[in-house]
């Protein structure tokens, strides 16, 4: 656990300070000058919900300083260096509001406060669930494992998705359900990537935290609409099919970007589609097959599966594997879990694959684009393979 707080204090001096020595390392770092970009989404979404505005708002180009202009009079907490589209629910958008009271540098700081603090209670809340060495080494996973520096780089969401998550399993884990789905429908409302929980729950006639959670998101989507009077077509946009990548992109670390560079031209758009209906007929066939076993294990199963249905998955979404590998493992402690911990934890060959073409050939790309699936591949087929 030292180590892991040396690596993460590191983590935190490189993203604070503006240290330049991991940004090669890691794809979202090297592309991205400034740090904070994803967090600024939500900031500029909470000053939105402040004032009445458009919490979907984006300027063309947020970098220019044309559109930074803009910004300094939309948004009255001062520009921010740069932001991405929000994406998510009116409810989530809620967290930005306590932000956006604060200037971007200070409101940059407490989310980087927030991330560290949900780090340390999810490594406390894994040495209690697998107390000793094992139980030591997982918890240091959410301080230095490669995607907590990019979750902190770029200032993302998935640690507090995470957490939401490990509560579910958690408490599912002990029969205590209303803990249980509490956090899952909290996770329900922050990110809408728990929503391939879906199924688990109606298996197992758990709908209720559904039902709750879509009528909340619901209502409160139309009184945002109703409130403000502005379009919802780029949250509508968010269920649309995406457009197909038909090359190599080094961003996603997905199966199907792995499956992309295995196969080449040979992965059509229509595989684009099979592979994720693939994954989800066979985790359909498992939960009807392990259909006794608990609700647990189907929860971790299908938060596991959205590894492969996703479109696009970025190395920072990794953070949302640690849960299901963790409650699997103390489940099962089973050995393949910790070479999907390793190849979770561990960076990419980003840097030595050549991030600007440099022996971007032989086997590095394969060892890129390969060693988080196949992180996500081990801890499904040990969900899948799990006793009841």
């Amino acid at each position: 656990m030292l180590i892991a707080l040396a690596i993460n204090a590191l983590y935190l001096h490189q993203v604070l300070a503006g240290g330049k020595q991991l940004r090669p390392f890691f794809y979202d770092s090297d592309v991205n000058q400034h740090t904070g970009c994803d967090f600024f989404a939500l900031y500029v979404a909470g000053q939105g919900l402040s004032h009445g505005g458009d919490i979907y708002h984006k300027t063309s180009s947020p970098t220019d300083a044309i559109g930074q202009a803009i910004d300094a009079v939309l948004h009255p907490g001062g520009a921010v260096p740069c932001y991405y589209n929000f994406r998510y629910l009116p409810v989530a958008a809620a967290l930005g509001v306590p932000f956006a009271q604060f200037s971007p540098a200070q409101a940059r700081l407490a989310w980087v406060i927030f991330i560290e603090l949900l780090a340390l209670i999810c490594a406390l809340a894994t040495l209690r669930l697998i107390p000793g060495i094992a139980g030591a080494l997982l918890a240091a996973c959410w301080l230095a494992a490669s995607p907590v520096y990019l979750e902190l780089y770029m200032g993302q969401f998935n640690m507090l998705q995470a957490a939401l998550l490990l509560g579910a399993l958690v408490y599912a884990g002990r029969e205590k359900p209303p803990y249980g789905a509490f956090a899952l429908g909290g996770a329900l409302l922050w990110k809408m990537t728990a929503w391939v929980a879906a199924p688990a729950l109606l298996f197992k006639h758990k709908w209720r935290t559904l039902v709750f959670s879509a009528l909340i998101a619901g209502l409160t989507t139309l009184a945002y609409w109703l409130w403000t009077g502005i379009s919802l077509a780029p949250f509508v946009h968010n269920f649309l099919p995406e457009e197909v990548i038909t090359g190599v992109y080094r961003g996603d670390l997905g199966l199907l970007m792995l499956l992309r560079h295995v196969i080449g031209n040979m992965l059509t758009d229509h595989m684009v589609v099979v592979v994720p209906a693939v994954v989800i007929a066979l985790t359909l066939i498992v939960n009807y097959v392990k259909r006794k076993a608990p609700l647990g294990d189907h929860l971790a199963l299908w938060l596991v599966a959205f590894f492969f249905i996703y479109p696009t998955i970025w190395e920072h979404h990794y953070l949302m594997l640690l849960p299901p590998l963790i409650y699997l493992y103390q489940r099962t402690r089973s050995p393949l879990l910790w070479v999907a911990a390793l190849l979770l934890a561990l960076p990419t060959p980003y840097y030595w694959a050549g991030p600007h073409g440099h022996n971007w050939a032989g086997i590095w790309p394969l060892l890129y684009h390969g060693a988080k699936p196949l992180s996500a591949l081990l801890v499904y087929a040990t969900a899948v393979f799990a006793r009841r």
